[in-house]
C-alpha cells in the first residue's frame, strides 16, 4: 500500500527529524449537496524552535493525526502516536476519576475489610515492572484494574508507618533529638536530590544508582536489635546481676561493628545518589569514598558520627581489653603494635548509642523517603499514561 506524500512527510518529520507534534486539529463537515463526509487534519511540528505545519484531507494522514493522543513524559504533556487508540481510551477509563471522593471510598473499604489488595502485590516491584517495560504482568494489571485502591493501600501504609516511628520515639526517649536529627538530615538528602525530579524518573535513578534493599536492610536490622537484647539480656541475666566490665566493653565492640554494616549500606547508597547528582561517579566500596562524598555535599553528619577506630576494629585492628574501664585499638599489622586509640568504657557506650541512634536515623528515614518516592510514582501523570499508552491484557 503506497501513502500520501502529506503522511510521508509527517512520518518523516516525526521519526527522522525528530520534530514533536506540538498542536493537533481535525475538522470533520458533510457536504451539504452530497451528504459525503468531508475532512481536514492539521499537525503542527516543532523542533528548536522551528515549525512545520502540515494540512491535509488525504486518509492515512487523517488517521495519524486521529492517533496523536496526549500523554505525559517527565511530567510535560506531550502528543504521540498510539498504534491502538481504542485501547488507549478503553485504558484512560479505568484511571480517569469517577467521583471527587473515590480515594476516601477505597480507604473506607479497604479498613473496612471490604476490598484487600494482594499480598503478593508489591508496589515498588510494580512500578519497577513498569520502569521495565513490562506491562502484560499481574503488577501492571493490579494498578491499572484497582488504581483507586492501590492508592488507597499505600496512604493506609503510609499513616501505618507513621504511627510505627512514633511508638519508636515514645520507647527510645533519650535518644529522640539525636536520632531525629539523623532522619531528617537523611531525608534532606532526597529532598535536594530525587524529589527535585519527575516522580518517576526519579524512582528510575533511585533503583538504578542506589542500589538500596529496603527489604534486606530491615530484616537485617531487626536481626540485629534481637540478637542485641537477647545477648544482654543474658549476660545480665535478666537484669538480676551486674556484668563483668571487660565482657560488656567486647560485646560493645562487637555491637558496634554488626550496627556499623547495616548503616554503611544505607550510607552507600545515599553517597551513590549524591554522586550522581555531583557528578562525581565512585563505586563507594570504601568507607573513606562514602565519607568523603556525603562530606562534599554537607551531609558530614552522618559519617561523621562513626567511630574510625571502632568500626575497623576487628577488621585491621586488634582490641585490648586488659586495663580497667578502657579499652585499646591497636595496629598489629607492623614489627611493633601501634596504639591508635584507648576508649573509655562510658565514651565506648555513648559512641554505640550513638552509632545506634544513627542507623535507625538513615533507616527511618530511608523508609519514610522510599515510601514517599514510590507513592509518588504511582501518583505521577508519567506511571498513568505510561500505562495507559502501553497496557494490553
Amino acid at each position: 500500500m503506497s501513502h500520501s506524500a502529506d503522511f510521508i512527510k509527517a512520518k518523516t518529520l516525526y521519526y527522522k527529524e525528530r520534530y514533536e507534534p506540538s498542536e493537533v486539529k481535525i475538522n470533520l463537515n458533510r457536504d451539504p449537496a452530497t451528504n459525503e463526509l468531508l475532512g481536514k487534519a492539521h499537525i503542527v511540528f516543532e523542533k528548536d524552535g522551528k515549525k512545520e505545519e502540515i494540512i491535509s484531507s488525504e486518509d492515512d494522514f487523517f488517521v495519524l493525526a486521529s492517533s496523536l493522543q496526549t500523554t505525559v513524559r517527565n511530567g510535560i504533556k506531550k502528543l504521540v502516536e498510539i498504534k491502538n487508540t481504542n485501547k488507549y481510551y478503553e485504558n484512560v477509563e479505568f484511571l480517569l476519576p469517577k467521583s471527587n471522593n473515590e480515594i476516601q471510598i477505597a480507604i473506607k473499604e479497604i479498613t473496612e475489610g471490604k476490598f484487600q489488595v494482594s499480598k503478593d502485590f508489591i508496589l515498588k516491584k510494580a512500578i519497577y515492572d513498569v520502569l521495565d517495560g513490562n506491562f502484560s504482568g499481574q503488577n501492571a494489571t493490579t494498578i491499572i484494574k484497582n488504581y483507586n485502591y492501590v492508592l488507597a493501600n499505600e496512604i493506609l501504609l503510609l499513616n501505618s508507618l507513621n504511627q510505627f516511628l512514633e511508638l519508636f520515639k515514645r520507647n527510645n526517649p533519650r535518644s529522640v533529638q539525636r536520632f531525629t536529627d539523623f532522619m531528617d538530615t537523611t531525608w534532606k538528602l532526597f529532598q535536594s536530590t530525587l524529589f527535585q525530579q519527575p516522580p518517576l524518573e526519579a524512582a528510575r535513578i533511585y533503583r538504578q544508582y542506589s542500589n538500596l534493599d529496603l527489604d534486606g536492610i530491615a530484616t537485617a536490622l531487626r536481626r540485629q536489635e534481637l540478637s542485641w537484647r537477647a545477648k544482654w539480656n543474658a549476660l545480665s541475666d535478666g537484669g538480676k546481676r551486674p556484668i563483668d566490665g571487660q565482657i560488656a566493653a567486647k560485646q560493645m565492640v562487637d555491637d558496634y561493628a554488626d550496627m556499623f554494616e547495616i548503616s554503611k549500606k544505607i550510607l552507600r547508597g545515599l553517597a551513590r545518589l549524591n554522586a550522581h547528582y555531583s557528578g562525581n561517579e565512585i563505586n563507594m566500596e570504601s568507607f573513606e569514598d562514602i565519607d568523603k562524598e556525603l562530606k562534599s555535599s554537607g551531609y558530614n553528619k552522618l559519617v561523621a558520627s562513626v567511630d574510625r577506630a571502632l568500626r575497623n576494629a576487628g577488621s585491621h585492628w586488634e582490641v585490648d581489653y586488659e586495663e580497667k574501664g578502657f579499652v585499646k585499638i591497636i595496629d598489629t599489622r607492623g614489627k611493633k603494635p601501634k596504639l591508635i586509640k584507648s576508649i573509655s568504657y562510658n565514651d565506648l557506650m555513648d559512641k554505640t548509642r550513638t552509632l545506634r541512634d544513627l542507623t535507625f536515623g538513615l533507616f527511618f528515614g530511608l523508609t519514610f523517603a522510599e515510601s514517599l518516592l514510590i507513592f509518588r510514582a504511582l501518583d505521577s501523570p508519567d506511571l498513568k499514561f505510561t500505562l495507559i499508552e502501553n497496557y494490553s491484557n
